[in-house]
């Protein structure tokens, strides 16, 4: 099979190439999966360059998430399962046949596209993920960095849905800005982030703040923090060493954890999983942009895929378009 794979961390442009690769068989509670859609994300990048919390096995076939028909069983796999579309999460996605558990697909409703199903493993369950584990009441005032991201967007999205009122808050010109669920700044852009609160008359004090970059800008989000508020990291996009005081956090109360996907979707049960699919599938069904489209591309392609989803500026996920 075509596959997008790499022998050696590093740069992704230098060491991904397209390779002919050998199908495995799937085992005991797996499935084989034809690829129809990949999606690329941040985690790819990371992966590729050895630093994300999977470490490759080389040679190592690129990509985590997408879209498919199951096309093969392991053993003692219901047989139903057979000719399903399904979303999936599961490295060596970047390829014409995929091996993924069975905890980690996904049937997709009929009348979801394949570019957003390819999507739905990571960005949504993750937003769901977050309102989880912060356990907000109605009313609760909730705080989301890298606003123009889809997770934030998702999480806003969610948070509407539980009478929580959520704000988020992007980098904007070297600043902050505050911005709509469509990633629109809706005030100049301010040197931090209380201050752009300011500008359009929040209220800087938020019961809990989600946050995907974590770093020194940590100490500023603990700034709008209220007292008692619960603040996740669940990114480190910007990890960087910072200096902080313990009475940052023990003079309001703060809870300051991260968030792992990959250990809390395996912390849940399976009607659990169930209940947040069903969701999910109805928040993209009444707004499929929550997760829009930069770009397609060809396995061969995967270079200018590259250079699309890091270009700066332009909202939406790029695909590998394979079967």
């Amino acid at each position: 099979m075509r596959a997008i794979t790499f022998t050696k961390a590093g740069d992704p442009v230098e060491v991904l190439e397209v390779s002919e690769v050998a199908i495995s068989a799937p085992k005991r509670g797996e499935v084989r999966i034809w690829v129809s859609r990949s999606v690329i994300q941040p985690a790819d990048f990371l992966f590729v360059r050895g630093v994300y919390r999977l470490k490759p096995c080389f040679p190592q076939v690129a990509g985590f998430d997408g879209v498919g028909t199951v096309e093969a069983l392991g053993e003692g796999m219901d047989e139903n399962l057979l000719g399903q579309r399904v979303a999936f999460r599961a490295p060596g996605a970047w390829a014409e046949f995929v091996i993924a558990p069975l905890s980690r697909i996904y049937r997709v409703p009929d009348d979801i596209s394949d570019e957003v199903a390819c999507q739905f493993a990571l960005n949504p369950f993750t937003a769901w993920g977050l309102l989880r584990e912060a356990s907000l009441p109605p009313g609760s005032r909730l705080l989301l960095t890298a606003g123009r991201s889809n997770v934030a967007r998702l999480t806003a999205r969610l948070a509407e849905r539980r009478g929580i009122r959520a704000r988020l808050i992007a980098r904007c010109a070297g600043g902050y800005a505050v911005v709509d669920q469509h990633g629109t700044g809706n005030a100049r852009p301010s040197t931090g982030i209380a201050e752009a609160l300011a500008l359009v008359g929040e209220d800087k004090s938020f019961d809990a703040i989600f946050d995907p970059v974590g770093g020194p800008g940590t100490l500023a989000l603990m700034d709008v923090a209220a007292a008692g508020a619960v603040l996740i990291t669940y990114g480190a996009l910007g990890d960087g060493p910072f200096e902080m005081k313990a009475s940052a956090i023990v003079y309001k109360n703060l809870i300051w954890r991260g968030f792992g996907y990959d250990r809390f979707m395996s912390s849940l049960d399976e009607n659990s999983v169930a209940r947040a699919g069903e969701e999910l599938w109805d928040v993209l069904r009444a707004d499929p942009d929550l997760v829009p489209i930069r770009g397609a591309y060809a396995l061969e392609q995967v270079r200018d895929a590259i250079s699309a989803s890091t270009a700066s500026g332009a909202r939406g996920k790029v695909l590998l378009c394979i079967g």
